[in-house]
């Protein structure tokens, strides 16, 4: 009954962002300095040149997206939008200072709620390692807050900073990237590779991680995670690449999918459930030490009902947004799987004109895009496994949920228990009109999942789960 704080990883990523993403590209001879630039920069505004000003904003900012420079630079490109709201080098710049903007301080907003001595260690770790890199204005940066913030001191916090401030700030970066004309390839003066260089600029580090998942009948969902990390040496790093619309469209994309992963976390609230989870974790140890296997399906409802907020719907969700924008979402990608010969197979797609490469969609993953586009167009039938005589399936209606949730997830979960505490019925076998036939129950029975389901948020987590994988 561990509960995650999901906010952050996603800060860790951040921090981790502005030391890969930014560097010093100091290196171009012809460069000005940047208060030579700014001063440039300050009389073409005041001279009402708004163009010309705009493009020398946004290469100060682009000199200072250093880890310990990009609070400045997200300045400078604020600075260049208020010139030319359509110049492209600060749109697409600004969509990655905007989140990162929203993570300030933030090591100590959440240390109040880490109680585990694994994740203790782990912010720990990361604050050590922040501290030496020397870099005080980003040691400031991730460990000082914001004057009148304060730490959070519930999970509830958590969510409502990610509702309030956080999913904006996603939102924000995808309206920048929509302001980009990439009809033509945009040249970046500065390339990720060189943020990787060490201090004397003679090698660079690489790190990369991927992750392979597949749907076991019995088991559910698994994923392996892979690693792999070096240096090699290359001191002719070129300091410019390009973006094109095909790089555009992946980054929109992404944000776009880290949006709806949001607005999924904060629709239903989190109150009290630090407290239902100290609640749990001691009454299973009482079940333990009694010679029984711990919690059963009635004693997590209990606890669970005693808490009338918990797990209540947020009036300000946004669950109706993410058919749309996943739906978007998927159809991007059909259309960069239809341009396979040239974004993946072709050769014309090199360093210099492209941020990612190759963008390679295979017919597969069609197939599950496909898929996906079909569970958000209305009632779709899912294979969710099979037995001796084939394939167990079962109808999904993944707009019923999205656009009609239940008030309060709790009128989901069973009623009567059998003796040894597991589920018996349910209120709503449709689990709020997500499986519309009410079947869902017998079918995961079917699969092998008679063990796993346990309550009926468990039976809905396993269907969205596969939801998930098609997406």
């Amino acid at each position: 009954m561990k509960q995650k704080i999901f906010w952050l990883p996603v800060m860790s990523a951040v921090v981790a962002s502005a030391i890969t993403f930014s560097g010093c590209t100091k290196s171009s001879s012809n460069s000005q300095s940047p208060g030579a630039s700014q001063a440039k920069a300050d009389k073409l505004a005041k001279d009402g040149k708004h163009v010309e000003s705009a493009i020398e904003y946004a290469r100060i900012g682009e000199l200072l997206m250093m880890p310990e420079g990009f609070q400045y630079a997200d300045q400078m490109f604020a600075k260049a939008l208020a010139e030319d709201p359509n110049n492209a080098k600060a749109n697409i710049y600004k969509s990655i200072t905007e989140p990162m903007m929203t993570a300030k301080g933030f090591i100590p907003k959440v240390e109040r709620l880490i109680t585990s001595e694994d994740d203790q260690q782990g912010l720990e770790r990361l604050r050590q390692n922040i501290n030496a890199l020397n870099m005080p204005e980003l040691s400031q940066f991730s460990q000082g807050m914001v004057q009148g913030d304060k730490p959070f001191e519930s999970y509830y916090d958590v969510q409502r900073f990610a509702r309030e401030k956080l999913l904006p700030a996603i939102l924000k970066s995808v309206d920048y990237l929509n302001h980009v004309d990439a009809s033509q390839p945009i040249q970046m003066n500065f390339t990720p590779t060189r943020a990787l260089l060490d201090p004397v600029r003679n090698q660079t580090s690489y790190y990369s991680y991927s992750s392979n998942c597949n749907q076991d009948p019995t088991t559910g969902w698994n994923c392996t995670q892979y690693t792999d990390q070096g240096s090699y040496s290359d001191p002719k790093l070129p300091n410019v690449y390009h973006i094109d619309q095909h790089d555009l469209k992946i980054m929109k994309m992404s944000m776009m999918a880290i949006a709806d992963q949001i607005r999924l976390s904060t629709a239903f609230a989190f109150k009290d459930i630090e407290f239902a989870i100290r609640r749990l974790k001691a009454l299973d140890q009482v079940r333990r030490d009694a010679g029984s296997d711990g919690l059963t399906a009635q004693d997590v409802v209990g606890v669970i009902r005693h808490y009338n907020r918990l797990f209540t719907l947020e009036t300000d969700n946004q669950l109706s947004e993410i058919a749309k924008s996943t739906s978007q979402v998927l159809k991007n990608g059909i259309e960069l799987a239809n341009l396979k010969s040239t974004i993946c197979d072709g050769t014309d797609r090199t360093a210099d004109n492209s941020l990612i490469r190759p963008i390679c969609i295979e017919a597969s993953m069609v197939d599950s895009l496909q898929i996906g586009l079909d569970l958000l167009a209305g009632p779709k039938e899912v294979t969710i496994g099979n037995d001796e005589d084939g394939n167990i399936n079962i109808v999904m209606d993944v707009n019923a949920i999205l656009n009609h949730p239940p008030k309060d997830l709790k009128d989901l979960l069973p009623t009567t228990f059998d003796a040894n505490g597991n589920p018996m019925s349910y209120p709503d076998a449709t689990m709020g009109g997500l499986f519309p036939n009410g079947d869902i129950v017998n079918k995961l029975k079917l699969v092998g999942a008679t063990d796993r389901v346990q309550t009926a948020t468990d039976a809905t987590n396993s269907s969205l789960q596969s939801v998930k994988g098609h997406l």
